[in-house]
C-alpha cells in the first residue's frame, strides 16, 4: 500500500487547475467547485488499492446514518501489524533527476499476540479530497499499539454521502453522532479523535462543540478555511492564475456560502475554543505552504491550557503525515503520558525503515538549503 507524495500533489493540482479554468468562465462554477463533494469528482485512491488496504487491515465495513450525513466506516480491531516505510525512485523527471516516492506497507503479524486489553478507541479522519483508505497506515499503527480503530469517510468523501462540503460544520456534527453511537455500544475509552488537515480541524471542532471526547490529535489543522482558498489557487500554473481576480474569488466564496447554507466565518475554530479543556496535541510542519503553521498557532493560542503544539522543521503539507517515524513516537508517547498507558510508543520501535536510495536524507538537505535561502 503506497501513497506517493507526487501523486498527492498531482491530484490536488489537477483539481486546482480545473477550478481555476472554471474561475475564468463563471463565478457560479467556481462556487460549486468550492463546496462540491469530492467523491463526485472521482475516487482519491483507485479501487484495487482500496481493496488491498481493506484486506490488509481485516476491517469490518459499516454505514452509519446521521442527521448530518451518512458515514462509511471501517472498524479495525487491535491486532499486531508489521509496518514498513518504503522510499523509492520513480520515473525520470523533466530536469533529468528522478521523482522520489514515499509510502507505507503493512500486513498482520501472525507471530505476535494482540494486546490483552484495548487501550481505548481511536476515530481516524482523513484530509480534504481523500478517503479513509489513505489513513490505513495510521490505523495499522494504532491497532498494533493496542487501540480499537474506526476509519471514517467524512461526508462528501469516499463512500459516504455526497452532500456539500462545509469545512467542518456538518462534518463535525456527523462525527459527534458516531462518538455517541460508540458510547452506546460501550466501545473502550478513552475516545480519541485523530485527524489530518481537514480531519484534524473536524476532530477539534467535534470536541469543542460537544462533550465526550477524551483527547484529540490533529496534524496540520486549519483555523480559518476561507483563508486557505487562495493557497489552492496559488498551486495552479502561473498562466492560469492570471485568469483569476481576487474579486472573482471573493464573489465565488459568497455564492458558495449561499448555495451550501453556511457561513465560512462560522467554520472558524478559534471562536469555539473559549474554555476548551480537552487534552489536545497539534503537529504542524514549518514548511507547509498550503496550510501555514500560523493556522495551528492561532488554534493553540485560543486554548493555551489544553493544547500542546509541536512544530516539525522539515515537514510540509504532503510529506509530514508520511513521516510516521516522527509522528509515531510523538503521538503514541503523548497519548501514553495523558492516560498512563503502558508504553504504546513501543509499536514505533517495530516500524521497518527501508530507504535504499537515501531519499529522506536528500529531502532533508533540500529543505535545509531552502530554509537557508529564506
Amino acid at each position: 500500500m503506497w501513497r506517493s507524495t507526487s501523486a498527492t500533489r498531482q491530484t490536488l493540482c489537477a483539481s486546482v487547475a480545473a477550478a481555476t479554468l472554471a474561475f475564468a468562465g463563471c463565478t457560479g462554477l467556481v462556487a460549486n467547485r468550492i463546496i462540491e463533494a469530492p467523491n463526485q469528482r472521482g475516487a482519491a485512491v483507485d479501487g484495487e488499492t482500496v481493496e488491498s488496504i481493506r484486506s490488509a487491515l481485516s476491517g469490518k465495513k459499516e454505514t452509519l446514518n446521521t442527521s448530518d450525513g451518512t458515514l462509511a466506516l471501517l472498524h479495525v480491531p487491535r491486532r499486531p501489524f508489521e509496518i514498513t516505510l518504503r522510499t523509492s525512485l520513480g520515473e525520470q523527471a523533466a530536469d533529468g533527476g528522478y521523482e522520489g516516492r514515499i509510502g507505507w506497507g503493512f500486513e498482520e503479524d501472525s507471530e505476535r499476540e494482540r494486546a490483552p486489553e484495548p487501550l481505548g478507541t481511536v476515530v481516524v479522519l482523513h484530509g480534504f479530497e481523500m478517503s479513509k483508505e489513505v489513513m490505513g497506515a495510521f490505523a495499522a499503527l494504532m491497532a498494533d499499539a493496542g487501540f480499537e480503530v474506526v476509519l471514517v469517510d467524512l461526508p462528501g468523501h469516499g463512500e459516504s454521502d455526497s452532500g456539500n462540503v462545509t469545512y467542518g460544520i456538518r462534518e463535525a456534527a456527523a462525527v459527534n453522532a458516531l462518538r455517541r453511537e460508540l458510547e452506546l455500544r460501550s466501545a473502550p475509552r478513552p475516545f480519541i479523535g485523530f485527524g489530518v488537515s481537514l480531519g484534524g480541524s473536524v476532530a477539534l471542532r467535534a470536541a469543542a462543540t460537544e462533550p465526550g471526547w477524551d483527547a484529540i490529535v490533529a496534524l496540520q489543522p486549519f483555523e480559518d478555511p476561507a483563508a486557505l482558498i487562495p493557497n489552492f489557487r496559488a498551486m495552479a500554473p502561473g498562466w492560469l492564475q492570471l485568469l483569476v481576480s481576487g474579486r472573482r474569488l471573493e464573489n465565488a466564496v459568497a455564492v458558495a456560502e449561499q448555495r451550501a447554507g453556511f457561513d465560512f466565518e462560522d467554520a472558524r475554530l478559534a471562536p469555539l475554543l473559549g474554555g476548551y479543556a480537552v487534552p489536545t496535541l497539534i503537529e504542524h510542519g514549518r514548511m507547509d505552504s498550503l496550510v501555514p503553521v500560523s493556522e495551528s498557532e492561532k488554534i493553540a493560542a485560543a486554548a493555551p491550557g489544553s493544547i500542546d503544539l509541536m512544530i516539525d522543521a522539515d515537514g510540509d503539507h504532503f510529506v509530514m503525515p508520511l513521516m510516521l517515524w516522527r509522528r509515531c513516537p510523538n503521538v503514541l508517547g503523548w497519548l501514553g503520558d495523558q492516560f498512563g498507558l503502558p508504553r504504546p510508543e513501543a509499536a514505533c520501535e517495530r516500524i521497518i525503515y527501508d530507504d535504499p536510495d537515501g531519499l529522506w536524507d536528500a529531502y532533508r538537505e533540500r529543505r535545509a538549503e531552502a530554509s537557508n535561502d529564506d
